[in-house]
C-alpha cells in the first residue's frame, strides 16, 4: 500500500495514524480527538492500551481486529492495520458502536415481538381447545364469552403484525408522515367497542369530535395498546377510563387511567 497523503487525512472523520518504529509519527484531528493530542511521538503501546492492537501493530502483519471501550465504556471499534513501503504502518479506526447498537436493538425487538405474539396466540389456542369440548361449546353464554376473547386476542395479533409492517416501511425510508384527517373521538368509540366484554371500561370526552392529522390504523393501534396495558396491569375487573379532551390551544389530550399499581 502506498503511503497516504497526510493533507487528505486532515479532512476525513475517520481516525487515522501513521506508525514508524513503534511510535506514532502522525495522527489526524479525528485520531487526536479520540486518543488525545499527546499521542504524537508516543510509543504505540502506550497510546493504544490494548494487547491485541499492540500485538498487531508491532508485528509485520496486515489485518484488522475489534476493540472494546476505546473511547467510552461499551464502545466498539475496528482497527485496520496496513503495511507501507519502508516499514511504516497506516492505521484507521472505525466506530462500530452505532451498528452494534442497531443490531442489538433489532435482536431485542424481535425477541419482544415474538413474546407479544406468543401471548395472544396461546390464549386463542387455549379457548379454541376449550370450545371443542362438548360441554363448554354447548353453553351459549360461555361460548359467546370465549369467542369474544378469541376475537380480541386475534385483533391484538393483527395490531402487532401491523406494527411490524409499519417498522419495515419506516426502515425502508418509504414511510411518509400521515396527514389524513382523523376524528379521535369516533376512533376511540370504535376501539372501545373491541373491548365490550371488558367490565369497568369507560370513555369520556369534552367534545363530539377531535380532528387530528394522522393515520387511523396507527392511531387505533396506540389506543388499543394503551387500553390493553391498562386492563392487563390494572386492578382485575377495575375501572379503566379512556379520556379525550380538546384543549383551548388546539391540542388533543388523550389519557388512559386505571386503578392499579
Amino acid at each position: 500500500m502506498a503511503a497516504p497523503s497526510t493533507e487528505l487525512l486532515e479532512f476525513i472523520d475517520v481516525p487515522a495514524l501513521l506508525v514508524a518504529q513503534g511510535c506514532i509519527t502522525y495522527a489526524n484531528p479525528a485520531a487526536m480527538d479520540l486518543l488525545g493530542r499527546h499521542i504524537l511521538g508516543e510509543d504505540v503501546r502506550i497510546a493504544i492500551r490494548n494487547p491485541l492492537a499492540v500485538a498487531l501493530l508491532t508485528s509485520n502483519e496486515t489485518g484488522r481486529i475489534r476493540l472494546d471501550g476505546l473511547s467510552v465504556a461499551g464502545s466498539k471499534w475496528e482497527l485496520i492495520c496496513s503495511r507501507l513501503p519502508g516499514g511504516g504502518v497506516f492505521v484507521t479506526l472505525n466506530d462500530l458502536s452505532v451498528q452494534s447498537s442497531v443490531a442489538r436493538s433489532h435482536a431485542d425487538f424481535v425477541a419482544n415481538a415474538s413474546h407479544e405474539l406468543r401471548t395472544p396466540l396461546a390464549s386463542i389456542l387455549g379457548y379454541v381447545e376449550t370450545l371443542t369440548d362438548a360441554m363448554a361449546g354447548e353453553d351459549r353464554e360461555t361460548r359467546e364469552r370465549f369467542l369474544g376473547i378469541i376475537k380480541r386476542e386475534a385483533k391484538r395479533m393483527q395490531a402487532l403484525v401491523e406494527d411490524l409492517m409499519s417498522l419495515s416501511r419506516i426502515e425502508a425510508v418509504k414511510h411518509d408522515a400521515p396527514q389524513d384527517a382523523v376524528d379521535l373521538v369516533a376512533l376511540a368509540r370504535l376501539v372501545i367497542g373491541e373491548f365490550q366484554d371488558q367490565p369497568g371500561l369507560e370513555f369520556e370526552s369534552n367534545s363530539q369530535t377531535a380532528i387530528v392529522a394522522g393515520d387511523s390504523g396507527q392511531l387505533s393501534q396506540v389506543l388499543r395498546n394503551l387500553i390493553d396495558n391498562a386492563v392487563k396491569y390494572g386492578q382485575p375487573g377495575g375501572p379503566v377510563t379512556l379520556t379525550i379532551e380538546m384543549a383551548d390551544s388546539g391540542w388533543v389530550n388523550v389519557s388512559v387511567r386505571n386503578a392499579g399499581e
